[in-house]
């Protein structure tokens, strides 16, 4: 098996291979490499986790061909009861990631490497090597009886192969491991061929022979699935290839700019304009800028309003009746622009995925909640009022106008 050093990555040339090859650089920044990612560091649960260690060698042998097995074939007499209880909670957690999260997290996991960890971490390294998408159905109502099922090929475990690419500079070809497996027709083919590769490259690194059941995933994971199945759509986009630096999309990117002046808001009608916060004129060409179409990185430190544009963003493009993705790495930063829209009565705008997004129940909750404030919202109309103001509004910009007019003699301007 080939182990070479990890190694710097050619430039790309062309629009896709730019975004390929930022692709899989954004999606490694997405891998968690910490404790909390059973990829790398699992850990046996109370019921959470079904260990098929002392199952019947000759069925578990059959289950790992791809053929269906009975749990009571596998396991019988007074432990069949306790793995029925763990493959009931596998199977539950698993439904629960997949309804919720949109991921196929149930997996079996064959062999657990370890390595020597970095001094003052505490977790013990445990990363599953192959793994194999698995399907667990109950064989009666009872639930006391399963029916396993391998539901896809054997692959190395890919986080495990990036933290040794990104953490100990070696590369594994994934290839070469599955390439074992099918010439010898043994699954701890690719487990034997990754010991004896890296047993020099890689610190106190050894594998355990272990064969689990459970849910493999990360909270990061459904980001970097996204970013890997839709490399063709982001090819396509230009806003994407430029991000990824395709000289081409940024040239393009920036003669398509819309000219948005700062003194738009003298001239943006009354009934058009939703501001639901007081905005200064910076943020206010911020505001106009992004309704007029334009790409924007917006910039600014503490204390500059970046909370009280992104509301007042929110309720502009609402009311024009445009839906709005919010997203931010912390809570804390939603929190301060759904204060800033609940202050002026615009709450029900907002349907908070980022907490209601643990349950069913509370998602539903969350609906009703936005569906109730927004179901019977009046239309607001006020012609007198905004005549008034766009009438006031012309005399200050004649006023302005005049007081910045160049005169003769003297070519000066009043001010």
């Amino acid at each position: 098996m080939t182990v070479t050093p990890h190694g710097s990555t050619a430039t790309p040339s062309g629009r896709g291979e730019a975004v390929l090859s930022a692709s899989k650089v954004w999606a490694s920044q997405l891998i968690d490499v910490g404790g909390r990612n059973t990829l790398l560091y699992y850990r046996d649960l109370r019921v959470g986790t079904l260990d098929l260690g002392d199952a019947d060698p000759a069925v578990l042998a059959q289950f790992l061909d791809g053929k269906t097995v009975r749990l009571s074939k596998l396991f019988s007499g007074e432990r069949l009861s306790e793995v029925a209880r763990r493959a009931r909670t596998v199977a539950a957690k698993a439904k629960e990631n997949f309804e919720e999260r949109g991921l196929s997290t149930l997996s079996v996991a064959r062999g657990m490497a370890t390595w020597t960890a970095d001094t003052g971490s505490t977790s013990t390294p445990a990363a599953p090597v192959l793994l194999a998408q698995a399907s667990l159905q109950a064989a009666s109502t009872l639930e006391n009886d399963f029916e396993l099922v391998l539901l896809d090929e054997w692959e190395p475990n890919p986080t495990l192969l990036h933290l040794l690419s990104s953490s100990f500079r070696v590369d594994v070809d994934a290839d070469e491991l599955i390439e074992a497996v099918e010439q010898t027709g043994r699954v701890d083919a690719a487990v034997e061929a990754l010991v004896a590769a890296l047993g020099a490259q890689v610190a106190g690194f050894g594998i355990v022979a272990r064969t689990v059941i459970g849910n493999f995933s990360y909270v990061k994971q459904p980001m970097v699935i996204d970013i890997e199945n839709a490399v063709d759509v982001m090819i396509e986009s230009d806003l994407i290839a430029a991000l990824a630096g395709d000289r081409e999309a940024v040239v393009g990117l920036r003669s398509a700019s819309i000219g948005v002046g700062v003194d738009e808001p003298d001239r943006i009608r009354p009934a058009d304009e939703f501001l639901a916060i007081d905005a200064d004129a910076s943020q206010n060409y911020v505001i106009n800028a992004a309704v007029g179409g334009s790409h924007l990185v917006v910039q600014g430190p503490p204390g500059t309003g970046k909370s009280q544009t992104i509301a007042n963003l929110i309720a502009t493009l609402s009311a024009r009746g445009k839906s709005v993705l919010f997203v931010a790495e912390k809570r804390a930063a939603i929190d301060a622009v759904l204060g800033r829209l609940a202050g002026v009565g615009l709450s029900d705008l907002v349907l908070d995925l980022h907490g209601a997004g643990a349950s069913r129940k509370k998602m539903a909750a969350e609906l009703r909640r936005v569906y109730d404030g927004t179901a019977n919202v009046p239309l607001v109309t006020r012609p007198a009022e905004d005549s008034r103001l766009e009438d006031r509004r012309a005399r200050l910009n004649r006023h302005v106008a005049a007081m910045h007019e160049v005169r003769a003699p003297w070519n000066v301007t009043r001010l």
